[in-house]
């Protein structure tokens, strides 16, 4: 009855969250409202499908799967703003299991680029959508994969504009940042991280 994603219980040094059976699908091109997704395009005809909500919605049910409700994960769909307002719409919709999302926002590019998809974004009277949680651009598909990459003072800087909007920070990188990723998080420590 509640679709609002559980909070989590913060502790010194972690992060639980106490919920119910967490399945990460992680879909990419699931669905995507009609807008363009560069990362399908030449794949096999498979792909060449937009899935609707109600298509994953009956697919998950066909394996004995319940989605009881889901947070969207950007997955590529251009704009990412427009990705962003036609997710906040699914939110909007009681109809839908969609309770939040994490848009892509390239804080890689520093704070003027994380300011800049922000005001997109913005309704009419300046307030961010309710449904956005989070931030991603995977590492893997940005300017700088380097294995410090995360050490980047134009990504802290991004972070710093994330976290001021209170949003979390989604990591999508090679294993070789690994060793990298606490010394970035430790800089953040009012920030959530994935």
């Amino acid at each position: 009855k509640d679709r609002r994603p559980a909070e989590p219980l913060r502790m010194t040094g972690c992060v639980v969250v106490v919920c119910c059976v967490v399945i990460d699908v992680h879909l990419c091109k699931m669905f995507s409202g009609g807008l363009t997704n560069e990362w399908v395009q030449g794949e096999g005809e498979s792909f060449q499908r937009d899935w609707s909500e109600e298509d994953m919605l009956k697919s998950a049910a066909a394996g004995g799967i319940e989605i009881k409700s889901y947070v969207f994960l950007e997955c590529f769909n251009r704009s990412p703003a427009d990705e962003a307002k036609w997710v906040q719409s699914m939110v909007d919709d009681p109809n839908s299991k969609c309770v939040a999302f994490c848009a892509q926002i390239y804080a890689q590019h520093g704070a003027a680029a994380v300011t800049e998809f922000l005001d997109a974004v913005k309704d009419e009277s300046g307030a961010l959508p309710s449904g956005l949680k989070g931030a991603r651009m995977v590492f893997p598909a940005s300017d700088n994969n380097a294995p410090d990459a995360c050490l980047d003072a134009k990504f802290h800087e991004g972070l710093a504009a994330l976290q001021a909007a209170g949003l979390h920070w989604e990591f999508c990188c090679n294993p070789t940042m690994a060793p990298n990723l606490a010394e970035c998080c430790a800089k953040f420590p009012d920030m959530t991280f994935v």
